[in-house]
């Protein structure tokens, strides 16, 4: 059994003793599409999500992750975006759209990504401007290429990337594989850079051997005490969706087989407070792969964090990292003044 992690050095053990030693625990959060601030108690400025913005905001605010979605267009170009449409996100504007007809605008927003074309048609979108707590500020922002996204890390060894590779489109491995071989010596990046991950496992699994450098981790759903979507009738144990459901602990140790077998590297989680603990995690540590755990906003708190470090997770994501930096930092403040009024015997 892999020995138990030692506290950091930079917090109270009895907080955060799950934490290796001499690594800061913000170094284990992941910037969810950048800092978009959208989960719900923080009063910090929104950034429009999987943008050059969001991105940038993310490092600035101390993150050493940040997670962005990738889809191909029909052209071959890879490009930042969650949705598999522009229905949530896209807006027309035309300071930024010189042939883009509101017709056409009107006939593409609800089509796949995978049957639009970049210059005409997805690189005149604006995703800067799809709420209203964004405000003014962000208009004009254009839909980003997975090339833009890693040109920010250049000269910056320390800045990591996680591309998150959307589930269904296996055409996408080959231009990715290509994009990637080019652009990671053009801005000098590092292997341990990149980490690759997609709830698509078939898919993860053929791009683990064609980037055999680079980390891949599997994502998987929680769902032991609720039932949010269903079973694929001709294919056991998947879900609607291409995801596979982890109910308990006798589930995680099939993924762990699965992943194992694939020669990923490792299996990013759904967050359940009644199903991820210590124990949890222990058995993926056991196994040699590397854990994350992934959230929906009404979860992004300090509670979901502070549990998650404890339970000996590698990676935490959250869509609002300074929040969490912050609130981390008050909550060890606190515990360290209450050690020293009240030392251990």
């Amino acid at each position: 059994m892999a020995a138990p992690r030692s506290p950091s050095k930079a917090y109270p053990g009895t907080l955060f003793n799950s934490v290796e030693a001499n690594q800061d625990v913000f170094s284990r959060f992941v910037a969810h599409r950048g800092a978009n601030n959208e989960s719900p108690g923080n009063k910090l400025p929104h950034f429009p999500e999987n943008t050059i913005p969001s991105l940038r905001e993310a490092y600035a605010k101390g993150a050493l992750y940040v997670e962005c979605d990738v889809h191909r267009t029909q052209d071959g170009r890879i490009i930042v975006l969650h949705d598999e449409t522009l229905r949530r996100t896209g807006r027309l504007n035309k300071s930024i759209a010189p042939t883009l007809t509101h017709k056409h605008f009107l006939k593409i927003r609800n089509e796949k990504i995978s049957q639009l074309h970049f210059k005409d048609e997805i690189a005149q979108i604006d995703v800067g401007s799809y709420a209203s707590y964004l405000g003014d500020k962000f208009h004009g922002t254009k839909i980003s290429l997975l090339e833009d996204f890693l040109h920010e890390l250049k000269g910056h060894a320390e800045r990591k990337l996680i591309i998150e590779v959307k589930a269904g489109d296996m055409s996408i491995v080959d231009d990715l594989q290509k994009l990637i071989t080019y652009f990671a010596p053009k801005y000098k990046i590092k292997d341990s850079q990149l980490l690759f991950i997609s709830f698509d496992f078939e898919l993860i699994k053929i791009l683990k051997r064609f980037l055999p450098n680079y980390k891949h981790s599997f994502l998987t759903i929680a769902t032991p005490s609720r039932d949010e979507v269903r079973d694929d009738p001709h294919h056991p144990g998947k879900t609607i969706g291409l995801y596979h459901r982890i109910k308990n602990k006798e589930d995680l140790d099939k993924m762990i087989a699965m992943a194992k077998e694939a020669n990923l590297d490792g299996i990013d989680v759904e967050y359940d407070a009644g199903l991820i603990d210590s124990d949890f995690m222990q058995r993926i540590r056991d196994s040699g792969l590397k854990s994350a755990v992934w959230t929906y906003p009404i979860d992004d708190n300090l509670d979901m964090a502070v549990k998650m470090l404890t339970a000996g997770a590698d990676l935490i994501n959250t869509n609002q990292p300074e929040f969490i930096f912050n609130a981390l930092q008050k909550l060890n403040a606190t515990a360290a003044k209450d050690e020293k009024k009240n030392p251990k015997p």
